[in-house]
């Protein structure tokens, strides 16, 4: 779509107005275009509209629960506007759906001084002898 490529273009640019502008118009045709409220919401961030991109972010999220990289966008947005709580979250979902791709989610998580959630198979295995030490 002609609108598509042209929003994504205007926000590698830098023109987030206009990338907007786009976007707002592939939504009024295709309200429910996950990728397109995705990246409205990142060019909202990067405007500083932190409400905005969060909703956008969060619309996105619920056409399509899995997109690990909706999670980590919105956690940058909490991060940015202070809220911690909600960004840790945003991030170790983001690193859930997808552990082999989110390095950029663990970093935040780090800068956040909240580490990486151990997993199951990182957890130290007890036996029953180990008890009696």
């Amino acid at each position: 779509m002609f609108y598509a490529a042209r929003g994504s273009m205007y926000q590698s640019q830098g023109d987030n107005d206009l990338a907007i502008a786009d976007y707002d118009e592939i939504l009024r045709l295709e309200p429910k275009a996950d990728y397109t409220l995705y990246s409205r919401g990142i060019a909202y961030r990067d405007k500083g509209n932190l409400e905005q991109a969060i909703a956008d972010l969060t619309e996105a999220l619920g056409i399509n629960p899995k997109y690990s990289p909706a999670y980590h966008e919105r956690g940058v947005a909490y991060r940015m506007k202070g809220d911690r709580e909600h960004a840790i979250a945003d991030f170790r979902e983001a690193i859930r759906l997808d552990p082999k791709s989110s390095i950029t989610s663990r970093d935040a998580l780090d800068s956040l001084g909240a580490g990486e959630p151990k997993t199951e198979p990182e957890a130290p295995k007890r036996g029953v002898l180990d008890l009696l030490k």
